[in-house]
């Protein structure tokens, strides 16, 4: 449908939302989608493809007349965020097994101690007689 506009309209149209950062992928998103994300649907044929462009990118407006943040952005701060927790994760996994295999003897006594234990009672049983 956007095919339908001459370049200088689109042009016209998206000017505002090139200029907000937005990607030629993040216009046609958010034509597509409502607030909540969910896709939007066509309910008749367009006839007037510049008044319906313009009309499906005035949802996305906040209260002063600007674009909202684009989807991209968005997605790319989720990503972000989640390589930011996956390197915390990887950090402590890091750590625990640093801390397991530094001296497995320290954590085997205690271990022993907590279940009472006693090495020197173990080694004095014979094999097969317990």
């Amino acid at each position: 449908m956007l095919s339908r506009l001459s370049a200088r309209e689109l042009r016209s149209i998206c000017r505002p939302w090139f200029d907000a950062e937005y990607t030629p992928q993040d216009v046609i998103w958010h034509a597509e989608h409502d607030l909540d994300g969910s896709p939007l649907g066509y309910g008749h044929a367009v006839i007037l493809p510049a008044r319906w462009l313009r009309w499906r990118l005035a949802r996305w407006l906040g209260p002063d007349g600007t674009p909202l943040p684009p989807i991209s952005q968005d997605i790319e701060r989720r990503r972000r965020a989640e390589h930011e927790r996956q390197e915390l994760r990887r950090a402590e996994h890091e750590t625990a097994a640093a801390r397991r295999s530094a001296n497995p003897a320290a954590h085997a006594d205690q271990i022993r101690a907590r279940h009472g234990w006693d090495r020197a009672a173990v080694r004095a049983v014979p094999w097969g007689t317990a």
